[in-house]
């Protein structure tokens, strides 16, 4: 009972440091005031308050989005779901030739730096294979945003 108890609390413990969801009136300004002026039609908002920056998930139309914006107002990465249909032909390309026994699940379109990335989900029956490609096509592990 002891080992159960402790585990369950080691657990909670672990989701707690991942982030803490804050109300809208506990982010900064600085941060609120980029996040409305970048993403005027955002609906359904929810914020985490991430180590030393702050995360927002919304929809804007049918798809999901989450951001990272830093203190200083900065966003650092913003995601957006996309269907596997509008992945560029150079990545579907890609995961044809050297993946052909996976299934696309899911996709994202991530933008980092001023640069576009592709953040795919494969699935082979027991296995799930998660990878990122940038805009030319080419696998890269520069960036990555899971949940």
């Amino acid at each position: 009972m002891k080992k159960t108890f402790l585990l369950i609390s080691a657990m909670g413990f672990s989701l707690m440091s991942c982030g803490q969801n804050i109300a809208a009136a506990d982010v900064p300004s600085l941060v609120l005031n980029t996040f409305k002026a970048t993403f005027t039609n955002a609906v359904d908002i929810e914020w985490e308050k991430k180590k030393d920056h702050y995360e927002a998930d919304f929809e804007v139309g049918t798809a999901d989005h989450e951001v990272q914006i830093n203190q200083a107002g900065n966003i650092l990465i913003h995601k957006q779901q996309i269907s596997p249909l509008d992945l560029p032909k150079l990545i579907t390309d890609q995961i044809t030739a050297k993946f052909k026994d996976f299934k696309l699940d899911e996709a994202d379109k991530l933008e980092k730096d001023g640069k576009i990335y592709y953040q795919v989900e494969l699935d082979k029956r027991f296995t799930e294979r998660r990878m990122v490609f940038a805009e030319n096509g080419e696998e890269t592990k520069a960036v990555s945003y899971w949940d």
